[in-house]
């Protein structure tokens, strides 16, 4: 199983009550964010959500680390993606939550979609 491909969709929200902090004193009623579908040549696609300003590292971690990877070696990935951009890493800084929250959700989900995650199918109902 390889990953062969990334779309990242932008969405905005409405929120159920106004919001604001420091940066937003008079508050906002809107919230925006990412869909990341990282997709494999099995036809399984793992799905996530990360932060709208973080697309352009999402599509670096793809071109450079992901793309072609095994997505059942979340682990390995992971450490991958924390080394390259983790607190200015090798390539400078980049927001940590939004990127792996999403790329690293995406990774498990594309893993655990009919995977043999442990020794044991993770279909059969009868091994939880």
């Amino acid at each position: 199983m390889r990953i062969i491909g990334l779309k990242t969709t932008l969405f905005e929200h409405k929120l159920p009550r106004t919001m604001g902090d420091a940066n937003s004193p008079r508050g906002r009623n809107k919230a925006g964010g990412c869909l990341i579908e990282i997709s494999t040549d099995e036809g399984i696609t793992g799905i996530s959500i990360g932060g709208a300003g973080a697309i352009p590292q999402i599509n670096l971690l793809y071109e450079n680390i992901l793309k072609g990877s095994d997505p059942r070696n979340v682990t390995g990935l992971w450490k991958k993606m924390v080394e390259r951009f983790f607190k200015g890493g090798h390539d400078g800084i980049a927001p940590y939550r939004p990127i792996f929250t999403g790329g690293e959700s995406s990774l498990a989900g594309t893993y655990s979609t009919g995977a043999n995650l442990y020794g044991f199918d993770v279909n059969d109902t009868a091994a939880a």
